[in-house]
């Protein structure tokens, strides 16, 4: 809702200022009257019109009297309270001088706590500091106030302040100070398709407009750490004047206003091929969220997913969501399950329970197939992007009394629409790398020709940092030699948090969604401290770990150690074992570096930034800050108990094996 901006204007028109021997005084008199304009939504007055400075005497500075500026306003957005100098007689922000002699404006932001000779400001805080006052022609005159909420006689105390030189002339001085007090209106709510993910905070909703339709909804930062829509999609409801496209759509072909509005419907025909939505009236009981509009999969594709039954394939990469956005996914790891499994939301009544009361407010909705929606304010169902078989897709089903986050059904029904936001590497992993918020993991989603352009587009030998999601520790990583590579060591199954490595274990379990591994495995208890860890005594099957801490580490750049049964994510034990590492403790995505990748590296000690972390050995660290090895992923050639390292003192070599019980350091390489 847009509103005029209401503003009142007070004038005082200075003058008076006479010099006479050695003293004088600085007298501002209203020789005009005093203008105000009212409004009945913001009103000011001055207590006076007055400003007057006594004794002011060459070489000393002195002060006016304190006019209060009163104003009211019933705008719930505050006020703000603005002053300039001047007018077209006085064009000029000094205090002049009928013979050409002046006092001299401070700087408008100057904020001094004393005025020199020659000078003169204003003050708002009883002269402790001051300032001057902008030209009459300024856009904006200097801000002597901003508020909130709607006020009732609120004031502010205004002065002037002098300083008269010893050289100063005898004269009576003059100018006119404007006030103006603007009543603040509601501004332009963000649009979604703008959205910035910072603006998208936890336990503060929200309110944005989409651009396609003027249409508002409210997104929030849920506690699985994704921006949600908590209001259901409901584009449609009114007909388009504007056509979808990837500049307000998350599509990549255009569909016109005319085509969209042709498809909706009163009754549904139940189609798999033809797209159709519904709008609902009414608002769910329980959290007043608005029903919205119902969409079989063909229209909630954005006219995408289209397929005859029993033909659909792959996932849905179009919708409706606005840009930025798009459908959550779905099945049992999809981010419908991730957000019903947060503690936050894992009964049907936090899922349900309004905003305001920290659910997730999904509403009951009804569904359409073949007629009229039905069951509005009984069962509740939202499409996700993901495919079950050519005729069903995933959805989150509410059927009022519980939640299923990974139901499926039929592509003709008609569903609600919830649109989550993408993050920045979904948008452009590039700028997400630049600006540090992609994740190791985030790699793994891109395809061949993606992952090549990536790299591409990247500046050899540039550090660029990310985050691990396994923890939210943070690393560097760079391009060298064509390829992407990890440039701090691995700590994962530490207490570290953010780029500060930790002294201490902390058990993790690693999956295959986010690490390197086929089965769940947890990251190990034991330590490379215990002589048998690092040693032949048991070193070959148990899967051991060292922290770093201050006294071998002082600069926290260690990271932390691993035996190859703990670097190998426990599947590389034994002795005499020469199969091929295939999995290990490293994010998903990337992996230990075969012997040959090592190999080609060697000429890059710079780019690799490596630290002398030394090695554990029957319990013992050793060589730190004097040598720093790194497991590979290679079976050393002449003993299948040890595994080719890559090795820094002065400069890198990766020819020679370390035996498997011995506890290194770990870098990943994109694989």
């Amino acid at each position: 809702m847009k509103a005029k901006k209401v503003i009142t204007t007070c004038g005082i028109i200075l003058g008076g200022l006479a010099m006479a021997g050695g003293a004088s005084a600085l007298s501002y008199v209203d020789d005009s009257q005093i203008q105000f304009t009212f409004n009945s939504m913001l009103t000011m007055s001055l207590s006076s019109g007055d400003l007057t400075i006594t004794d002011l005497a060459p070489g000393n500075s002195a002060n006016s009297a304190p006019v209060t500026i009163t104003v009211n306003t019933n705008s719930q957005y505050g006020y703000g309270l603005y002053a300039t100098v001047g007018n077209t007689t006085y064009n000029n922000t000094n205090l002049n001088g009928t013979t050409g002699a002046t006092f001299t404006s401070v700087a408008t932001n100057a904020n001094t706590t004393s005025l020199s000779g020659g000078y003169w400001g204003y003050s708002i805080d009883t002269g402790a500091h001051y300032n001057g006052l902008p030209l009459y022609t300024a856009t904006n005159g200097a801000e002597l106030k901003t508020t909130t909420g709607a006020a009732a006689n609120d004031t502010t105390s205004f002065l002037i302040g002098a300083a008269a030189d010893t050289a100063q002339t005898q004269d009576t001085y003059n100018n006119v100070i404007n006030f103006s007090a603007v009543a603040k209106v509601a501004e332009s709510l963000p649009l979604i398709q703008d959205l910035d993910a910072s603006l998208c905070v936890a336990n503060a909703p929200t309110v944005v407009t989409d651009s396609r339709d003027e249409q508002s909804y409210t997104v929030q930062r849920l506690a699985d750490g994704k921006c949600w829509m908590m209001t259901n999609l409901n584009l449609g409801a009114t007909d388009l004047t504007t056509d979808l496209t990837s500049d307000n759509t998350n599509l990549t072909d255009t569909v016109s206003a005319a085509t969209f509005n042709g498809w909706k419907k009163s009754s549904s025909s139940g189609s798999f091929t033809v797209a159709e939505y519904i709008p609902v009236s009414g608002a769910d009981s329980t959290n007043d969220m608005p029903y919205g509009t119902l969409y079989n999969y063909c229209a909630a594709s954005a006219g995408t997913y289209c397929y005859a039954s029993g033909s659909g394939t792959g996932d849905a990469t179009s919708d409706l969501c606005p840009k930025g956005w798009r459908l959550p996914t779905g099945n049992t790891s999809g981010e419908f399950q991730t957000l019903y499994s947060n503690s936050s939301y894992n009964t049907y009544a936090k899922m349900r329970n309004p905003v305001a009361s920290g659910g997730a407010a999904f509403t009951l909705s009804g569904t359409f197939l073949g007629g009229s929606p039905s069951n509005p304010g009984s069962y509740g169902a939202f499409w996700s992007s993901t495919r079950f078989n050519g005729n069903f897709m995933y959805y989150l089903s509410l059927d009022g009394s519980s939640v299923n986050p990974a139901s499926i059904d039929s592509r003709n029904n008609g569903f609600s629409v919830r649109c989550v936001l993408q993050s920045d590497w979904e948008k452009d992993p590039l700028t997400a790398l630049e600006n540090g918020t992609a994740y190791l993991q985030d790699f793994a989603s891109l395809s061949n020709t993606d992952n090549t352009n990536l790299l591409n587009s990247m500046e050899a030998g540039k550090s660029y940092t990310v985050k691990d999601k396994r923890d939210e520790q943070t690393y560097t990583i760079a391009k060298i030699n064509g390829n992407l590579w990890m440039t701090r060591n691995l700590a994962i199954g530490c207490n570290g948090s953010g780029s500060t490595y930790g002294d201490t274990i902390k058990t993790i379990t690693l999956t295959s969604s986010d690490s390197n591994v086929s089965s769940d495995w947890t990251t190990p208890t034991a330590l490379l401290s215990t002589a048998a860890n690092s040693s032949s005594t048991s070193g070959y099957d148990t899967a051991a770990m060292q922290c770093t801490n201050a006294n071998d580490d002082p600069n926290n750049e260690y990271g932390a150690w691993y035996n190859y049964a703990a670097a190998s994510a426990g599947t590389i034990t034994g002795s005499s074992n020469s199969n091929t590492q295939t999995y290990d403790v490293c994010p998903k995505g990337w992996r230990l570096p075969t012997q040959n990748e090592f190999s080609g590296i060697t000429g890059y000690s710079s780019a690799f930034s490596p630290v002398k972390s030394g090695y554990y050995d029957s319990g013992f660290l050793y060589d730190a800050g004097l040598f720093g090895r790194w497991w590979s992923a290679t079976v050393f050639d002449y003993d299948s108990d040890y595994r080719y390292y890559l090795e820094y003192f002065s400069s890198l070599d990766a020819s020679s094996g370390f035996n498997r019980v011995y506890g290194c350091s770990v870098r990943c390489v994109r694989g």
